[in-house]
């Protein structure tokens, strides 16, 4: 970089181009971590080439041949699992309480902790969040939890009668019952942004029935809310951030919406139109956000689906900058890897020079968050050695019911079974092949 304190200034309208190119930068830091994360996921899900799903060896090179076991242990998942209900339980049993420091503290300690109370009981996606926030903080070894303020409304259509319309503009009711001309003008000043077509249409409907139908807006959420993001591939940042996550110098968070749902946001967040116009032709040619690490595909079942079809990728960068009064600030920029405009920049309101997010780490080794070792690391060796001695019990099992046999060379017995019967010249010259003697050593190490 070539200024640092220019490029971390606040500034009122974004450079798109320079942030594009941040973020490659630390996609390409946390490359090593993705393939760590990578890795973990495989284990878990039981996830590797050449099984199939009977659990068998497929393919030309199994070893030690065709069919032979490929049993998938477990052992990783139902660890995380349990740890998991544990962290969950221990959430759901708490107490959430504000203790007072002062005796005339009580009162207002009681108001608080109603409040808190309130607060969780209010975000439905708690517990889902908590659960994919446990997930990824024990599989990979690091997670991350961001925390908002939800505002949504909800547009709808509303009855709007003369008597109503009266109370508030005597002179248009008039216009509009003389059927002046200048009352569609009137109504198109009245409401602002409505097309000239459903203007017209309200005029006629007031004359005619005495009452029409306003489109609205009401706020049906206005709360806190919260979301796990997993690392490296829903939140990107610097891979070299100490202790915390607020001592990164920017944070991204990928996003995926419908183009509904961003035409929508226009209304109700202010996105800018011309941005998400654009990124929704975008969309529709075919273009998809671009992106040097391939979606995630769990469960395996499922990996010959696009779970990110029809759908248009946007990227938050938090950023922390400095403005003219050397002031700490946290901007938030929203814009599309496939577009050159940006949906919205504004100073984050909540955040008072703090990032939203909360990083966890299932264990501290250094000051390094990604250093934290997950689960499946952890556990990768005793999973495998139980595989091998599982894999071993099932293939002697199968050697043990169907042996291989031995014959004269041009003199393949027609049937081989139970029950079938196989001419020979001399004894022995038709005979079944010698398998090793059971052992319990095997059994021995898996309890052990």
């Amino acid at each position: 970089m070539e200024n640092i304190e220019e490029e971390y200034s606040f500034s009122e309208k974004p450079d798109v181009d320079e942030l594009k190119g941040d973020l490659e930068r630390c996609r390409g830091n946390l490359a090593y971590f993705k393939d760590e994360s990578s890795q973990a996921r495989d284990l878990r899900f039981s996830v590797w080439p050449g099984k199939n799903k009977r659990n068998r060896k497929d393919g030309e090179d199994a070893f030690p041949w065709p069919g032979a076991s490929d049993m998938q242990v477990g052992l990783i998942d139902q660890s995380i699992t349990e740890d998991v209900a544990i962290l969950k339980r221990s959430i759901s049993a708490s107490n959430l309480k504000a203790m007072p420091v002062e005796a005339s503290d009580i009162r207002v300690s009681s108001l608080v902790s109603r409040y808190m109370k309130w607060t969780l009981s209010s975000m439905t996606e708690f517990d889902r969040e908590c659960t994919i926030l446990a997930n990824n903080m024990l599989t990979y070894g690091a997670g991350v939890l961001g925390v908002y303020w939800k505002r949504k409304f909800d547009r709808y259509y509303e009855q709007l009668t003369l008597e109503q319309l009266a109370q508030q503009s005597p002179d248009l009711v008039e216009a509009i019952m003389a059927g002046d001309d200048s009352a569609k003008d009137m109504v198109s000043e009245a409401f602002p942004g409505m097309k000239r077509r459903k203007t017209n249409k309200m005029v006629k409907e007031l004359q005619t029935q005495g009452f029409t139908d306003i489109p609205a807006e009401r706020v049906v959420e206005n709360r806190p809310c919260i979301q796990a993001y997993e690392i490296g591939q829903e939140i990107i940042f610097d891979s070299n951030v100490m202790d915390d996550i607020q001592n990164a110098r920017s944070i991204y968070c990928i996003h995926y919406h419908s183009p509904e749902s961003l035409r929508e946001k226009v209304l109700t967040e202010g996105y800018d139109e011309k941005f998400v116009t654009d990124v929704i032709a975008n969309a529709n040619s075919g273009e998809q956000a671009s992106s040097e690490f391939p979606d995630n595909t769990i469960p395996p079942a499922s990996g010959h689906i696009d779970q990110k079809q029809g759908l248009i990728c946007l990227v938050s960068c938090f950023r922390r900058v400095i403005d003219d009064d050397g002031v700490p600030l946290i901007t938030q920029t929203i814009f599309s890897e496939d577009s050159e405009l940006f949906a919205k920049h504004e100073v984050n309101k909540y955040g008072k020079g703090v990032y939203p997010f909360t990083s966890f780490s299932r264990e501290v080794v250094n000051h390094r968050i990604l250093d934290s070792r997950g689960v499946a690391e952890i556990l990768r060796p005793f999973e495998q050695g139980i595989k091998v001695e599982t894999d071993m019990r099932i293939d002697r099992a199968s050697l043990s019911t169907v042996p291989p046999f031995m014959y004269g060379i041009g003199r393949k017995p027609d049937r081989v079974g139970p029950g079938s019967m196989i001419p020979v010249r001399r004894k022995d010259e038709v005979s079944y092949m010698d398998i090793p003697n059971f052992s319990p050593a095997s059994m021995e190490v898996e309890e052990g």
